[in-house]
């Protein structure tokens, strides 16, 4: 994880409701995750999926979470392509 990444825990802020619950956010075995990327809460990030740096993590295109092996960036998630397991596409 690089410097300045932030998760958030609440999808709704200022809400009124009172059974709120912080949403579970997941991070797969061997992600990275640049700097200064927010992860909005109730995402998933699979394992080894690499989220560029200031991007913003706020829904899927699949299941709501970052596939396995793949890269994403962006505000609007571009999808560059997926990597291997030992960094190389």
């Amino acid at each position: 994880m690089g410097p300045g990444v932030v998760f958030t825990n609440d999808r709704y802020p200022r809400s009124q409701s009172t059974d709120w619950e912080p949403p579970v956010t997941t991070v797969g075995r061997g992600a990275s995750i640049g700097a200064n990327a927010t992860v909005i809460g109730g995402t998933a990030i699979g394992e080894y999926a690499l989220v560029g740096a200031a991007s913003v993590v706020t829904r899927a295109v699949v299941t709501r979470a970052v596939a396995d092996h793949e890269l994403v960036f962006g505000n609007r998630r571009g999808t560059a392509a997926g990597s291997a397991r030992a960094g190389a596409s």
